[in-house]
């Protein structure tokens, strides 16, 4: 599927929250920026599957207003996966712990599940809720990611050209496209898994 995955225990002594999370490189290819599937693991004792955001460079920009930043973001990745509202229910986490990269985790939080205990988690729950929030991830990415810009009516600006009004739909897939031809990542993953060679005249 093109995802990357990456876990962290803690660096130097065992985190007061361990983490397991899965990225679009279209979108980041590290938790300290952009948006991203991730496993929690709540000081509480329960597992959350989350789609939530990188804290680090919203906190380098915005400092203390770093809450109410990632609550609000959170908000408008709600907004725009409404759709997913009973497949991904929990709207809260409770990471227990009062340390500052929690406490992120818990405001940047947007839909998810939670696992109270292992019996909760069977591999056939597990696999069809990560299917689920993966669906999420690539749809918000799709539907204006954390880009608070109306998509109502606009006229997109291209090379200086302007380009005639779009529908929804539209507007979604030009900006989607834009966003894969601008990543670098993205055609550096293409080139790793189908070579140099056009396929179309070889």
């Amino acid at each position: 599927q093109g995802f990357i995955c990456e876990g962290s225990p803690g660096k130097g002594q065992f985190a007061a929250v361990p983490w397991l999370a899965i990225f679009d490189p279209l979108v980041t290819t590290t938790a300290r920026r952009g948006y991203y599937v991730v496993f929690l693991y709540s000081a509480l004792g329960p597992l959350y599957l989350s789609l939530n955001q990188g804290a680090t460079a919203v906190r380098t920009e915005f400092r203390s207003e770093t809450p109410r930043v990632l609550a609000e973001r959170a908000a408008l990745m709600r907004a725009r996966l409404s759709d997913f509202d009973e497949l991904l229910p929990i709207r809260d986490l409770d990471l227990g712990s009062p340390q500052v990269l929690p406490r992120d985790y818990e405001n940047g939080h947007a839909i998810g599940c939670m696992y109270r205990s292992a019996s909760d988690i069977t591999e056939d729950k597990l696999a069809s809720d990560l299917s689920t929030i993966l669906r999420a991830y690539r749809a918000l990415t799709f539907r204006g990611a954390l880009d608070a810009t109306p998509e109502a009516n606009l006229r997109l600006e291209e090379d200086d050209v302007a380009v005639a009004p779009m529908s929804l739909t539209e507007v979604r897939r030009y900006r989607f496209n834009r966003r894969i031809e601008r990543n670098g990542n993205a055609s550096a993953m293409a080139k790793l898994a189908h070579g140099l060679k056009c396929q179309i005249c070889e």
